[in-house]
């Protein structure tokens, strides 16, 4: 498997695991929260950047990947990558300080952090190595 299709794997894999933890977590709140039903206001513009985000970006990356070889979209994939982890970190942290009996979801939320890491470890290696042809190339 080559770096391009490692990196579009583990986008893909990112979003399956992003969706997996919102189902688990609108079960929750459907089955086992009184406050069942749906917002009278609708979305709100936060939980819709938050999917965006989370979900529609990581596929749009694997498409690029799989089809575009440009050095601007490697560095925002990195860019989006390390944003990911930093949020998936956060998002870990608040669950292991609010509540550590949801096994199910540490464990999830752990592998979506796992993974993150290792796209933005290839990601990164993957421009290093880009940086590096360039430079070759150059001379």
């Amino acid at each position: 498997m080559n770096s391009t299709q490692r990196i579009v794997f583990l986008w893909l894999l990112l979003a399956v695991c992003v969706s997996l933890h919102t189902m688990l977590e609108t079960a929750e709140y459907v089955f086992f929260t009184a406050e069942q039903g749906p917002v009278a206001e609708g979305i709100s513009s936060a939980v819709h950047a938050i999917y965006i985000v989370a979900f529609i970006l990581p596929l749009l990356m694997a498409f690029l990947f799989s089809f575009v070889n440009s050095p601007l979209l490697r560095w925002c994939g990195l860019a989006l990558a390390a944003l990911l982890v930093i949020t998936n970190g956060m998002h870990l942290v608040e669950m292991v300080m609010d509540n550590l009996s949801n096994v199910t979801q540490l464990a999830l939320l752990s592998l979506i952090l796992a993974i993150n890491v290792m796209l933005v470890l290839v990601l990164y290696r993957q421009n290093g190595e880009a940086k590096a042809g360039e430079v070759i190339k150059a001379n």
